[in-house]
């Protein structure tokens, strides 16, 4: 982010957006199980997952009423349209609290240096060992 000719980095958050979300996926009890189930899966993440009141960052966005209009036209409609939706979602990610990715300037040969360390972290982690493993 470029602001008063300072580049500046931030940690990225992880939002969820569950899209193309029907009635029953909008309604209270379904997006706190929602919730919950994220919350259970990245209880150890160190990803930025959680708003203020820990709940994680789950956006739903129903189906738009372009190619599928005919079939969309006799289900229940969600509370929020997709224009409404998106404006939440906007809403939610520009409200997110900002962390410095580092706490000097970052000069692009940190930056690189910084994107060699996390790569290398990543190549070195199980879960990508596992992964790989499991590619053709």
């Amino acid at each position: 982010m470029v602001s008063s000719g300072i580049n500046a980095e931030y940690f990225p958050h992880f939002v969820i957006v569950q899209n193309k979300a029907e009635f029953t996926d909008t309604e209270p009890e379904y997006v706190e199980e929602i919730e919950g189930l994220y919350a259970r899966v990245l209880k150890k993440s160190r990803l930025q997952w959680r708003k203020e009141d820990e709940r994680p960052l789950v956006v739903m966005i129903p189906d738009q009423e372009g190619e599928r209009a005919d079939e969309l036209k006799n289900r229940m409609k969600p509370n929020e349209n997709f224009e409404e939706s998106v404006k939440t979602m906007r809403k939610t990610i520009f409200s997110l609290k900002r962390s410095p990715l580092t706490q000097a300037k970052l000069t692009e040969k940190g930056w690189v240096s910084l994107a060699n360390r996390t790569w290398d972290n990543i190549k070195n982690s199980a879960f990508y060992m596992e992964y790989s493993r499991l590619l053709p």
